[in-house]
């Protein structure tokens, strides 16, 4: 039996935008970054490798995500993403530039798939329309400001600066993530998981 909640869908979704946000701030910080060095040509390059991987490697993305449990999948894609922003203020090189935005291509395809299945779950059918009216005004309000931001705020600041932000946005996000763990639920068709059953210290945050 479904538990569907309003505070439910509207908490995973708020959680995940500020996820893609800060990715955005990330993302674009390392593309002017590139920029400023190697031009249009290495952005270009950059922004393919910021769509490709997770385009691309999507459907077994999805696959991945369908044999595990969602929290856990949802938890070590922050802990990736944590990471990835520690090690990129402390690397400055254009090739690891590029490896982190192919991996961070592909996280976002799992965070993506992850958020929209809890909601699907929490969000009762009548209710469906609306929730993904708002994850989509969201999503399209945060493509506009994190270039802006990002930016605006490297005229006055480091990329140093801007990646420990981004390191403590994603721990403030993991650690919220302890609130909402239960959201993220799967229900597993092989092994008779039981959505409604399962309590948060059995989804193995410990």
């Amino acid at each position: 039996m479904k538990i569907f909640s309003l505070n439910r869908t509207i908490s995973i979704i708020i959680w995940s935008q500020c996820v893609f946000f800060t990715i955005g701030i990330l993302v674009f910080s390392i593309g002017i970054q590139v920029y400023q060095v190697e031009g249009i040509s290495g952005y270009s390059l950059l922004y393919l490798l910021m769509l490709s991987p997770g385009l691309i490697f999507s459907r077994k993305i999805g696959q991945v995500v369908d044999g595990n449990n969602i929290f856990k999948t949802v938890r070590n894609s922050i802990i990736l993403l944590l990471i990835i922003s520690f090690f990129i203020i402390n690397f400055d090189s254009l090739f690891f530039y590029y490896f982190v935005s192919a991996l961070i291509s592909i996280l976002v395809q799992v965070v993506s798939i992850t958020t929209s299945s809890s909601i699907s779950i929490a969000t009762s059918p009548d209710k469906m329309n609306k929730a993904q009216g708002l994850q989509t005004s969201t999503s399209g309000i945060i493509y506009i400001i994190t270039p802006i931001i990002s930016n605006t705020f490297l005229n006055y600041q480091s990329f140093y600066i801007l990646g420990i932000i981004c390191c403590l946005s994603y721990l403030i996000l993991l650690l919220t993530l302890c609130l909402i763990g239960p959201y993220f639920t799967h229900t597993h068709k092989n092994n008779g998981y039981n959505k409604d059953s399962v309590t948060f210290v059995e989804k193995g945050f410990f």
